[in-house]
């Protein structure tokens, strides 16, 4: 995912052709163009704020709002009144920072602070 960022290049249109270019991508072009749609996916799709919430017991779980009203057309117009359906995909190509779980709580706590702080979800 995160060579697919940096890659600039023209699709040739067979699926197991491979990926010349700098950086190098250590695939296939049918895993470029799969990077490619996650990548619009995650960035192009929108919702009204509140249609999706995030479950309290696991927050990463997103689910319908309940308690969800379309507002009218006229508060439609402002972008504070959208959010993304999808999360951001972060530099290290995932959408949720991961911890080494054989670390103690402390270490993966101070872990997880750094990792938002240079790279926020």
């Amino acid at each position: 995912m995160c060579a697919s960022r940096e890659l600039k290049r023209v699709l040739k249109g067979s699926l197991e052709a491979r990926v010349d270019g700098f950086p190098s991508f250590p695939g296939q072009e049918k895993h470029l163009l799969k990077c490619q749609l996650t990548r619009i996916v995650h960035a192009c799709q929108v919702v009204p704020s509140g249609h999706f919430r995030a479950n309290e017991d696991e927050p990463r779980k997103i689910e319908f709002g309940e308690d969800f009203k379309l507002q009218e057309l006229s508060e439609l117009v402002s972008l504070e009144n959208w959010q993304h359906r999808h999360p951001q995909i972060l530099r290290a190509g995932k959408i949720y920072h991961t911890l080494d779980m054989s670390l103690n709580e402390e270490s993966r706590q101070q872990l997880l602070e750094d990792s938002q702080a240079s790279d926020p979800e």
